[in-house]
């Protein structure tokens, strides 16, 4: 079958020529729309269920959770609401959804993908806070936390929706069956603007913060008190943040190289596959996080296996199956129990069941101002 292409006066095309002839061989488009199928399926898998998980457990509800879930929301956004149109696109052999539905796919992904790195950099000032000044920490309830997050998308929606209005445009890049910012013949102002809002103040605000955690980790190896206070699991939470922010960086790095020295250099004549990567490779990024959460966070592991398993389920302890195992939740140990926010049983002395308030034994595992 014959594939056809819009002209180029009617979808213009950044960086590499025209639109009138196709980008990639027909089996270029379709190793694009397999990997995109793929990233797109384990994105919306993976986010969904770390979302479940979040709605489901009690246990999860608590600061640093909320930020963690405003970074899954924001990767499936993406994945329900852009990934299909390029999917579809790569599929055709060419950009689909006209002029509106590549400012659309344009203003999702710019969107999203600043809500993606301003998340992570308020997850970044809540480690900050927890661990270096943590009688501040402790301030910061669900509510704030709210508000936090609102902060976030009100920010990302302020760099995102400026092409949109007419300062600079969303274009067709590489393969042509993708589209984002102008970043070769739009508004150098517009570029220099996304650039400090997306790059430079997330990343300032990562940098400072680790830097300040590390300072404070390693004087407080130095005493007990600080060891006691910098539990095994804030240790974990907090590895778990340096490593989605690694993971970001290294998915996001290839393209905004390619954005700078397509604004300020001279990317005409790079190969389609060139300037098609880059872009691919970054949207793999949505996909990452539920693996992370699910690799180094203990609560989210724990309530995956029991969603997973619906049998007796203890961290480093194996029961043996029971019979009905998911009825009513009852079959979970105490501990894990009290962990995942069910109630917690008792037996009276008569030797009859029944349910005990369970906030004391949570209490317990999480004191005040704790927030893993």
């Amino acid at each position: 079958m014959a594939v056809t292409f819009p002209t180029a006066s009617l979808l213009p095309i950044a960086g590499n020529g025209s639109q009138l002839g196709p980008h990639l061989s027909r089996s270029g488009y379709t190793c694009l729309a397999v990997y995109l199928a793929v990233v797109c399926l384990l994105s919306v898998a993976g986010n969904a269920v770390v979302i479940f998980l979040y709605a489901r457990y009690q246990s999860l509800h608590n600061v640093v959770n909320i930020f963690l879930l405003n970074i899954c929301v924001a990767d499936i956004i993406v994945a329900v609401l852009g990934t299909p149109l390029s999917l579809a696109s790569s599929v055709a052999g060419h950009w689909l959804f006209g002029s509106a539905g590549c400012s659309w796919y344009g203003f999702i992904c710019t969107f999203s993908g600043c809500a993606q790195i301003v998340g992570i950099a308020a997850v970044s000032l809540q480690r900050f806070f927890f661990v270096v000044k943590p009688f501040v920490a402790r301030r910061l309830t669900t509510g704030g936390a709210l508000v936090c997050v609102g902060f976030t998308w009100a920010y990302s929606l302020v760099a995102a929706l400026p092409p949109a209005l007419g300062w600079s445009e969303f274009v067709l890049e590489g393969a042509g069956t993708s589209c984002s910012v102008n970043w070769q013949t739009g508004s150098r102002s517009y570029t220099f603007f996304i650039f400090v809002m997306i790059l430079v103040l997330p990343l300032s605000i990562i940098v400072f913060s680790y830097s300040q955690v590390l300072v404070t980790v390693k004087k407080m190896a130095k005493c007990q008190v600080g060891n006691r206070r910098f539990r095994r699991a804030d240790k974990k939470v907090t590895i778990m943040v340096v490593v989605m922010m690694i993971t970001f960086m290294v998915s996001w790095s290839p393209y905004a190289i390619l954005a700078l020295y397509s604004a300020f250099g001279n990317s005409a004549y790079l190969p389609p596959l060139v300037t098609t990567l880059p872009a691919m490779f970054a949207k793999a990024s949505t996909a990452y996080n539920p693996v992370i959460y699910f690799l180094l966070h203990d609560k989210f592991r724990e309530a995956l296996c029991y969603l997973l398993t619906c049998r007796r389920f203890e961290r480093n302890l194996a029961i043996g199956p029971t019979t009905n195992p998911c009825k009513n939740n009852a079959i979970l140990p105490s501990t894990l129990r009290a962990k995942l926010g069910f109630p917690l049983r008792a037996k009276s002395k008569g030797g009859e069941e029944k349910l005990q308030a369970v906030g004391s034994v949570r209490a317990s595992l999480h004191p005040p101002g704790a927030t893993v």
